[in-house]
């Protein structure tokens, strides 16, 4: 194996998951990393995320950015019902720009693994498997996100044709979530390569945040017609601003890449005296800087718990259909759960006084998160193995 392409499909968070496989292959490996940004915007949200970018571009010998029309011709363009105008889309992107990208894939050579989320294949993806029809194609989670729980079970088989060769997860607790998509076959369980000892100390060495004793770190989320609808979001956003201003902490916001800062700014400017920060750095870095921490059921949670630090998740139930999505931090104990203003700073004032057992919470994240003591190597060595094996096939 001599190169590995990487696409990102949707945001920077994707990094999250796969970077430190990719820091392994370039050291241990001596692979070259070509990275494909399918969307210009995914390139530019990176940039703000000082800590990511850094450690990818001491990693990476490439990077291609697929810029394409304005993402709003593009929206408007796929909210119309219209199939052939959308296949008209494809081939006019593909004309324009698409010609350039395969010049470039090309100059790669024919030894080629192509890695990528679990949830898209994009237009870039499209041309990559144009240029190279007999890739070694792993996939991998979008976030962190745990999907569900081993306790739940899996499907007994999954009759897909699917077009990868494997499919990386973190733990038992994801195999059920994707063996509804994915045969169960292909899907390999190898830890989470971000947590990884190794990994984290080497991410976080350069930071040189302070830690703010009255900071408070809001890991937030955009409104969503399903999953948060925009009277829940005010209510969360809100009740967060007003117990930072009863404890008299600045609040450091951290938003969802798609969450509209417009819309966030009303609602800070809106509270008097409240100190506050937008930041898009790396929520492990700003992790470091709180002194409590509030997730608004993001997978971003988990990130705080390996600095040994306890995340309240603030979350509403499913009455009046407010709020879509299972609790599953909660569920596994991984967070300390709260779903009203009230308890959020009670919660809060027990943390911030030392009054809360945490040994409980951070037993559950070794049990359920910190199971696999080298999972990029692992996951590495997977992919490597996957290769050689089908081009073995090809020859025989």
């Amino acid at each position: 194996m001599k190169n590995i392409l990487l696409v990102l499909n949707m945001s920077p968070g994707e990094l999250d998951w796969i970077i430190p496989i990719l820091d392994i292959a370039k050291t241990q490996y001596h692979i070259r990393i070509t990275v494909i940004y399918d969307k210009k915007s995914i390139y530019q949200n990176l940039k703000k995320n000082y800590h990511l970018k850094k450690n990818l571009t001491d990693i990476v010998d490439k990077e291609i950015v697929f810029d394409k029309f304005p993402s709003l011709f593009y929206r408007v363009v796929w909210m119309l019902p219209y199939k052939p105008l959308k296949k008209w889309y494809n081939l006019v992107i593909n004309r324009l720009f698409g010609q350039r990208l395969i010049n470039e894939l090309q100059a790669l050579g024919s030894d080629v693994t192509v890695l990528s989320e679990s949830g898209t294949d994009t237009l870039s993806y499209k041309i990559v498997k144009k240029v190279f029809p007999d890739f070694y194609y792993v996939r991998f989670p979008h976030s962190f996100f745990i999907n569900g729980n081993k306790k739940d079970g899996r499907p007994i088989h999954v009759q897909k044709k699917v077009n990868y060769d494997k499919m990386l997860v973190a733990s038992e607790h994801d195999v059920g979530f994707y063996a509804l998509k994915h045969p169960v076959d292909n899907i390999e369980v190898v830890g989470y390569p971000f947590l990884e000892k190794v990994w984290l100390e080497k991410f976080v060495k350069d930071a040189e945040e302070e830690s703010e004793q009255s900071a408070m770190l809001l890991l937030s989320r955009n409104i969503h017609p399903v999953n948060l609808k925009k009277s829940s979001y005010d209510y969360l956003i809100n009740s967060t601003i007003e117990c930072a201003r009863q404890l008299g902490m600045k609040l450091i916001v951290k938003p969802h890449p798609r969450e509209k800062k417009s819309y966030l700014l009303k609602r800070l400017n809106r509270a008097n005296g409240l100190a506050y920060e937008i930041s898009y750095a790396h929520p492990l870095i700003l992790a470091k800087r709180a002194r409590l921490i509030v997730a608004l059921n993001t997978s971003a949670c988990i990130l705080p718990l390996a600095l040994d630090k306890l995340v309240i998740d603030f979350w509403l139930g499913n009455e009046g259909n407010h709020v879509v999505g299972r609790r599953i931090f909660k569920e596994l104990g991984l967070v300390v759960s709260v779903d009203t203003k009230e308890d959020l700073l009670l919660q809060a004032e027990s943390i911030i006084n030392n009054n809360f057992d945490k040994e409980q919470i951070l037993s559950n994240y070794k049990e359920h998160v910190r199971f696999e003591p080298k999972p990029s190597s692992k996951a590495i060595k997977l992919i490597h193995d996957g290769m050689m094996f089908k081009n073995q096939t090809k020859q025989t």
